[in-house]
């Protein structure tokens, strides 16, 4: 099984120091929420 469709592999590292496994992955630029401003009245 594979990383999710939303992950950005080339932006995937892992390190394991101390007995914790540290693993950070990138979502895609197409993946990624936008803010948008709203007014309220």
């Amino acid at each position: 099984r594979g990383l999710p469709e939303y992950v950005d592999s080339d932006k995937t590292n892992a390190t394991y120091d101390n007995g914790v496994l540290m693993i950070e992955m990138a979502k895609k630029e197409e993946a990624k929420t936008k803010a948008i401003k709203v007014q309220a009245k």
